[in-house]
C-alpha cells in the first residue's frame, strides 16, 4: 500500500507491505518534496510530481512495490499527473499551464515510459483535476472577473472596456 502523510507543511510518501508486523518505509529521500501521488489502475506503478525545491516540480514514476528510486520522466510540470482509466497513459500540464501533455506508460512486464507529446494547448492557464473512465478531462480554469473587463451600459449604446 502506498500513502501520503502530512508532516507539518511537508507531505511524505510511504509504502507499507500488507503483511503482519510490517512497518512503513519512506518512498522518497527526506529532502524530497512530493505531491499528487497517484497509483496506476492496475496497482503496479505510481506517478507523482516532486522535487527538492519549493517551486520546482518534475514528473516521477516508479514500480510498486518500490524497491529503487523513482525515475524523473518529465521536467517542470504544473499539475499532478493523472492516469488514463486503462493505465496506458499519464496526463499532466507543463509549467506554462496551457499545454496538456500525454505520455504512454506500460506497467507490465516492467515499467516502461514513452516520449511525452502535447495533447492540447489552451488559451488560458488550467490545471488537470481528473480524467474520466471514458477519457474526458475535468479541468480547473481561472474565472475572469467582470471587474477586469466591465460591460458599461449607456442610454445610447453598449460599450465594453474602460469607463
Amino acid at each position: 500500500m502506498a500513502y501520503v502523510e502530512r508532516q507539518g507543511r511537508v507531505l511524505k510518501f510511504f509504502q507499507l507491505p500488507l503483511t503482519p508486523a510490517a512497518s512503513p518505509a519512506p518512498l522518497l529521500p527526506p529532502h524530497f518534496n512530493g505531491v499528487g501521488l497517484r497509483v496506476s489502475p492496475d496497482g503496479r506503478a505510481l506517478a507523482f510530481m516532486g522535487g527538492t525545491g519549493a517551486h520546482h516540480r518534475d514528473l516521477y514514476v516508479a514500480s510498486l512495490p518500490m524497491t529503487g528510486d523513482a525515475v524523473e520522466v518529465a521536467p517542470n510540470i504544473s499539475s499532478p499527473p493523472r492516469w488514463s482509466a486503462d493505465g496506458r497513459h499519464l496526463y499532466y500540464f507543463i509549467n506554462d499551464e496551457r499545454s496538456l501533455m500525454t505520455m504512454p506508460v506500460r506497467t507490465s512486464p516492467s515499467l516502461t515510459v514513452g516520449m511525452p507529446q502535447q495533447l492540447f494547448e489552451f488559451k488560458q492557464p488550467a490545471s488537470l483535476a481528473e480524467v474520466s473512465r471514458d477519457g474526458r478531462f475535468l479541468l480547473l480554469v481561472s474565472l475572469e472577473r467582470a471587474s477586469k473587463n466591465p460591460i458599461i451600459v449607456a442610454r445610447d449604446a453598449i460599450s465594453v472596456g474602460r469607463q
